[in-house]
């Protein structure tokens, strides 16, 4: 394998140290564990002072496996199963000080460095792309880790394991096809289980569409995938989830008001629309986002409905003329607006039409259950129709047939309504109530 060559502090577990000034050639495991029981760095720096700016040159690259890509133990990667992975590839790992012990809110897992041997780089943005591919290739890379100025923190009982290969990272970067390559990693996992299969072949549809488009290539990547479910789904779900992906990127395309031409740079997710692969993350990452609104509408949906069918009701009080809430949020009259409720069904009982009604109440400049100084026929016949006014509630007249953009419809039999009487206090006597209907 390619000697690699790392730099050591005198310390360890030191994070505000930045002076690395002892110079190891790494070529055995004796080599590796003198260096990272310290502090160390895989690159020459200016006056041996880590830090971006300084980066003069590497011939190594180091990346950290923390497995925090799934909580499930079959997914994780050991070094045996990343060299089963990177068939080819020389790399050596050490164990990092957190291995197999709690880290933050995650469970104990295995948890190592790579050290992979490269030709010499004295760009550090070509260094830093190196990482930045890999972590985007393989979830279980840390991708928060990719800079050209990184260091690692030494582990005095790290364990090391060599992989001795002849290929090189950066060469099998450039040789590697996407599909072969996300072959491989399928290829050492397990099954997927059936708790996760709709929700991990929908993350690997928009994986594999941003790195091939929408090909035959990925296609046959996703059908492969889809091969790891057990039980298998459906030929129809298999197509559903492949579509939900693909099917929102031509509608966006297609919008009158799409804008191809127009570049934005999202810095967060390092992404240029001009960018092809950029403008199919976004399309991607927006039907995956309209999904999951799709389903937390759902949720939302169905959680209303049980407490509907239990005779809750949710009941908007800001345009209920004569009824507020109490700091329980149950209904309860306002007695400034009452006796504007009682007048109107007085009126109506002594023989006025709501236009007179109407007229009246705009004359007097009674102010609207919208706030506004004109009165409406309309109004006026809301309020004489509304059950609420006699203590009851008729939960869905109305229903959401949208959740993107909330359009609602007369309930007229689509779905359940329930009728729950006595549910608050009346500002109008039933009886008078059933004698103004």
């Amino acid at each position: 394998m390619k000697p690699m060559t790392l730099y050591a502090a005198t310390v360890t577990g030191v994070q505000s140290n930045t002076i690395y000034p002892h110079r190891h050639t790494i070529t055995t495991e004796t080599d590796l564990k003198a260096v990272a029981g310290f502090d160390h760095v895989a690159a020459t720096y200016t006056a041996n002072k880590r830090s971006t700016t300084g980066f003069i040159t590497s011939d190594c690259v180091v990346m950290d496996i923390d497995n925090g890509h799934s909580d499930s133990p079959a997914e994780w990667i050991t070094p045996e199963r990343l060299a089963e992975v990177m068939d080819g590839v020389g790399f050596m790992t050490a164990t990092s000080r957190n291995h197999h012990t709690p880290k933050g809110s995650l469970s104990a897992r295995p948890r190592f460095h790579v050290y992979f041997p490269i030709n010499p780089v004295s760009d550090a943005a070509v260094y830093a792309g190196l990482k930045q591919t890999l972590a985007a290739r393989f979830p279980f890379f840390d991708s928060n880790a990719v800079d050209a100025g990184r260091f690692i923190y030494g582990n005095p009982t790290t364990t090391i394991e060599i992989f001795d290969r002849d290929g090189l990272l950066d060469e099998w970067l450039d040789a590697a096809d996407d599909l072969d390559v996300f072959a491989a990693w399928d290829e050492v996992t397990q099954l997927i289980g059936e708790g996760s299969r709709n929700a991990t072949l929908s993350k690997f549809a928009g994986r594999i569409l941003v790195r091939l488009g929408k090909t035959e290539a990925a296609r046959q990547a996703f059908d492969y995938k889809a091969a790891q479910c057990d039980p298998p789904l459906s030929a129809w779900e298999v197509e559903r989830i492949w579509a939900s992906a693909c099917r929102f990127a031509t509608k966006v395309t297609s919008q009158p008001g799409y804008l191809p031409g127009v570049e934005v740079y999202f810095e967060k997710e390092n992404i240029y629309t001009f960018d092809s692969k950029g403008e199919l993350l976004i399309t991607i990452m927006s039907s995956l986002a309209q999904e999951e609104s799709r389903s937390i509408s759902e949720n939302v949906t169905w959680g209303h409905r049980r407490r509907f069918a239990e005779g809750k009701a949710l009941i908007s009080y800001k345009n209920l003329l004569g009824y507020t809430k109490n700091s329980d949020g149950d209904l309860v009259i306002d007695e400034t607006e009452a006796p504007i409720v009682r007048r109107i069904y007085a009126n109506y009982l002594a023989g006025h039409t709501p236009s007179q009604s109407a007229a009246d109440l705009t004359r007097d400049e009674v102010p609207t259950p919208q706030g506004k100084q004109v009165w409406s026929v309309s109004t006026i016949n809301s309020i004489l129709r509304n059950e609420k006014y006699k203590g009851d509630v008729l939960i869905q007249k109305t229903f959401t047939i949208d959740f993107l953009t909330k359009k609602t419809k007369k309930n007229e039999g689509e779905v359940p309504q329930y009728y729950v009487s006595g549910h608050h206090e009346p500002i109008v006597d039933p009886a008078v109530w059933e004698r103004v209907q």
